[in-house]
């Protein structure tokens, strides 16, 4: 008795994979990006909330050791979230790194200039 198998016949093409790894390049990419673009808005809030916590709690240390001790914890609480994104967001290549860095820079830019016109 012949035992049936549940090979395709060699006529059928084979289907391409499908799920999150199968994305086109170009659709995977815009993901990291937007992703990368909507984390940078974290880092803003990280950075405004160190201002703030300079201006409450170390002012009375004097302007230069204030200044020290407040860039200390944004570079603790900025590679903290930094390493929170990167695990759930990963990026595929050191060109898209360079990429996003470059993404950040120009929108911190941007949001120094214009919150430098509203002050």
């Amino acid at each position: 008795m012949p035992v049936e198998t549940s090979r395709a016949p060699a006529s059928e093409p084979v289907q391409p994979r499908t799920g999150p790894t199968s994305a086109p390049r170009r659709i995977r990419r815009s993901r990291v990006f937007r992703s990368w673009t909507v984390a940078w808005t974290g880092a803003a809030a990280i950075g405004i909330g160190n201002a703030a916590l300079r201006e409450a709690v170390l002012a009375d240390l004097g302007d230069l050791t204030a200044h020290q001790l407040s860039t200390v914890t944004l570079l603790v609480f900025l590679a903290a979230y930094m390493w929170a994104v990167e695990r759930w967001r990963r990026l595929p290549s050191t060109r898209t790194a360079l990429q996003v860095g470059l993404l950040w820079a120009g929108l911190t830019v941007l949001f120094a200039r214009d919150v430098g016109r509203r002050s």
